[in-house]
């Protein structure tokens, strides 16, 4: 039986994993998009779809720092959508930061290693909320 449970737990991380490589691969198109002002409510939009579902998978295979990182990035983007932080320079910076924490950690946790979350990048998002 403990060998089903393992079993299981590796094809759930394996499906993690591709799942929010998925996710992360559609992240700089949409930034992209908020950078040259093109569908910004439809970009913002997908882009909270993306975080908060990667955020959701992650939790689902106990990747806390993942789900931490996609839970910061959900809470500026809450803030843009209600009109409370605008879309700027600092922005992009962040989410910049965080698509290239999340692209090194998941390489870093498909390999079996721990995924960290910086402090620059936990210092980036106290000074955007």
């Amino acid at each position: 039986m403990a060998e089903d449970d393992d079993q299981f737990r590796r094809r759930l991380y394996g499906t993690f994993i591709a799942e929010a490589k998925t996710h992360i691969d559609g992240i700089p198109s949409l930034l992209d998009k908020l950078k040259h002002g093109e569908g910004d409510g439809d970009a913002l939009t997908e882009l909270l779809r993306k975080i908060h579902s990667l955020k959701g998978a992650a939790g689902s295979v106990d990747q806390n720092q993942v789900e931490l990182l996609c839970q910061s990035l959900e809470q500026v983007l809450r803030m843009v959508m209600r009109g409370e932080r605008k879309i700027d320079a600092d922005f992009f910076d962040l989410f910049e930061q965080g698509l290239a924490l999340l692209e090194s950690g998941l390489t870093t946790a498909a390999g079996g290693g721990k995924f960290m979350i910086s402090l620059e990048f936990l210092s980036s998002v106290r000074k955007l909320t």
